[in-house]
């Protein structure tokens, strides 16, 4: 379908969608837009409204939840497990129900990694050389 055809002047969506460096669901959702709402609300773009219901592991569930991973595991495990610390939330009564994936996410924006000072990959240290010189 093309956006203006009223001056002789067709452009199909793919070469907008190419011109604009967007996809072609764009193009269609803002003719839609455009068409429904006016021309303002489809230039304009809408902040995503707030989700606090969407963060389910905050305060004192998130620090009791590191304590939890930090601590010595169940007896008979040699560490805890997500689902481990997903059963152990509901057993404690802190949640209703919670996913894994939702505590696998809390785990990893936290620093409680115990020989780690900042999230992510472990840095790389200088190890001494036989001689005593430092090494790179």
């Amino acid at each position: 379908m093309p956006a203006d055809d009223s001056l002789d002047d067709e452009c199909p969506d793919d070469q907008i969608a190419a011109a604009l460096g967007t996809s072609l669901r764009t193009v269609s959702r803002v003719r839609q837009q455009l068409v429904t709402q006016g021309l303002d609300d489809a230039l304009s773009r809408r902040r995503q409204p707030l989700r606090p219901d969407k963060v389910k592991i905050k305060g004192d569930v998130e620090q009791r939840l590191i304590q939890l991973a930090c601590s010595d595991p169940p007896r008979g495990r040699c560490h805890w497990t997500l689902q481990l610390l997903v059963d152990e939330l509901v057993v404690l009564g802190l949640v209703d129900r919670i996913g894994v994936e939702t505590v696998r996410q809390a785990l990893k924006k936290t620093t409680s990694s115990p020989g780690s000072s900042r999230p992510g990959a472990s840095r790389r240290t200088r190890t001494p050389s036989s001689s005593g010189a430092w090494r790179t």
